[in-house]
């Protein structure tokens, strides 16, 4: 456990530039901490010194109350993580995980035993003996933002694009008493509109069987029915849990009556708070449906798949998205 202080940072480079002048700041134990800004503030500054790439003009990094400053990064026992991965080309995906532990000259039996043991846990172990270039996967969809976006071809497309990302959870498509399609998760029960379903074929046999799917919406495709304007939503019971507001938006996450936790992103004007429990609105229209085996769409209308084009050079480049998985 690690208390920090950065006590009059200054750092000015050799051309006479002064990235950061007399900066001060104390991280407490367990505390999370993000420091915001536009690019070129020095914020990248800040952390390298703080790790140990950069040496501070004057001033003092101190852990738990000791100086390191002098001290080099590697045993500073401190790690960032960039925003775009690196990894050093020529080492297999087990040796990358592993080479902290090398540096600090753990047992090497330690260092598998550890390695298959964050493998296992995100699932990577066929890959780990692979390198990076190796990793690029294979072509799930091609289409454009838009058409990505609206008929993702299967769950992981999903739920990769969008910010926050689609909701993603379980529920059995079945028939209600008089007939009607309906889909039920938890002590929800949502009944579809007319052209709701467009007549897919592996839609209606999901419901005829009543089988369980994976479930999809976006967070802005879920409102606040207290203050939404669509005539065609229907309405689940949910708990919130969390508010954030963002000025434009409010995002708020809740529990529906059933295990999984869903985010919506309310208008700005919505009045929810923590801990009460509201009606949520959502347009059936919006929501799509996949295989809980495979992850694939039920929807096969419009559908941007690859039988659609024979290579990327049948859709112009500027319209072109591409997805790809391990």
């Amino acid at each position: 456990m690690t208390f920090v202080d950065l006590l009059h940072l200054t750092k000015k480079f050799d051309n006479g530039f002064v990235a950061v002048d007399d900066f001060s700041l104390s991280i407490r134990d367990g505390e999370v901490l993000v420091l915001v800004g536009p690019s070129g503030c020095e914020k990248s500054t800040v952390l390298q010194m703080l790790a140990g790439l950069e040496k501070p003009t004057s001033g003092d990094v101190l852990f738990n109350g000791e100086n390191v400053v002098d001290v080099d990064s590697q045993h500073r026992d401190i790690g960032m993580v960039f925003q775009s991965y690196a990894l050093y080309p020529h080492m297999t995906v087990r040796e990358n995980l592993g080479f902290g532990l090398v540096l600090h000259h753990v047992d090497k039996h330690e260092i598998a035993r550890r390695v298959n043991e964050i493998a296992e846990l995100l699932d990577i172990t066929p890959i780990l003996d692979r390198k990076p270039k190796q990793l690029s996967g294979k072509l799930i969809q091609i289409g454009t933002p838009k058409e990505l976006y609206d008929n993702p071809a299967n769950s992981f497309v999903a739920g990769f694009l969008g910010s926050p990302a689609r909701n993603l959870f379980d529920g059995v498509l079945m028939r209600d008493e008089t007939g009607s399609p309906l889909l039920r998760f938890g002590s929800n029960r949502i009944t579809f509109e007319s052209g709701d379903l467009g007549g897919e074929p592996r839609l209606i046999a999901a419901i005829e069987s009543g089988e369980l799917v994976q479930v999809g919406i976006r967070p802005e495709h879920i409102e606040d029915n207290r203050i939404a304007c669509a005539s065609q939503q229907k309405v689940m019971s949910v708990s919130v849990q969390l508010v954030e507001q963002l000025g434009s938006e409010v995002v708020a996450h809740f529990v529906p009556s059933t295990s999984d936790k869903l985010i919506a992103s309310f208008d700005a004007r919505s009045a929810v708070v923590e801990g009460e429990t509201m009606d949520a609105a959502i347009t059936t229209s919006r929501l799509h449906f996949f295989d809980k085996a495979t992850g694939i769409s039920l929807r096969s209308t419009g559908l941007p798949g690859l039988s659609r084009v024979k290579s990327t050079s049948d859709v112009p480049i500027s319209a072109i998205s591409l997805l790809t998985g391990v």
